[in-house]
């Protein structure tokens, strides 16, 4: 990169505020720059409230539960990024999707919605995710989240709750999206 290129990088920085300027002592023309942390928490709070899979990750301090709740984590980051391969992937042939206002779907009717949905703007986990073995291979999962899709502004409360059979790869067979609220026949939380 150029010295001017890299100059005009650093002014562009330096006016976002994401970096300081200072002159270097007894050198007219050399500049030193300083990292600004404080300018990337915006951008830190919103990359971990869009990767679903690092924030469940942290919620158990149990090797097992943490892999469970980074696999929903991940499944919900594919869903929110339109990522069809790794959605076609890790469903069940015969898996189950309920969601708000709709009937049950199929995996393939489910596979078509994704590639139409709005992706997830925000979330927030309300309340420590539960998971809860089946037997051997499998394991229901609920998480309260609150989130917002980039079609509507407005938050929504909701039970996520999920059902996966570990395995090489592990594979989700049921997810259903509970309104915290109860909704009216538009899918909206009544006034």
């Amino acid at each position: 990169m150029s010295a001017a290129a890299l100059s005009r990088h650093l002014n562009l920085l330096r006016e976002a505020g994401l970096v300081e300027r200072f002159d270097v002592a007894g050198d007219g023309r050399g500049r030193s720059y300083r990292l600004q942390p404080a300018a990337l928490d915006g951008l830190a709070g919103w990359i971990r409230s869009t990767a679903w899979s690092a924030e469940l990750a942290t919620g158990s301090t149990q090797p097992k539960t943490q892999e469970l709740l980074a696999n929903i984590g991940g499944f919900l980051d594919a869903f929110a990024a339109n990522d069809m391969e790794f959605f076609e992937t890790h469903l069940r042939p015969d898996a189950v999707f309920v969601f708000p206002g709709m009937a049950p779907m199929a995996k393939q009717a489910c596979v078509d919605s994704v590639r139409s949905h709005a992706p997830y703007r925000r979330h927030t986990i309300l309340d420590e995710p539960t998971v809860q073995p089946i037997g051997a291979a499998s394991a229901v999962i609920t998480i309260t989240v609150d989130v917002a899709t980039g079609a509507d502004d407005t938050s929504r409360s909701m039970v996520v709750t999920a059902v996966i059979e570990d395995g090489d790869p592990w594979q989700l067979a049921h997810l259903q999206w509970t309104p915290t609220a109860p909704t009216n026949p538009e899918g909206n939380s009544p006034s």
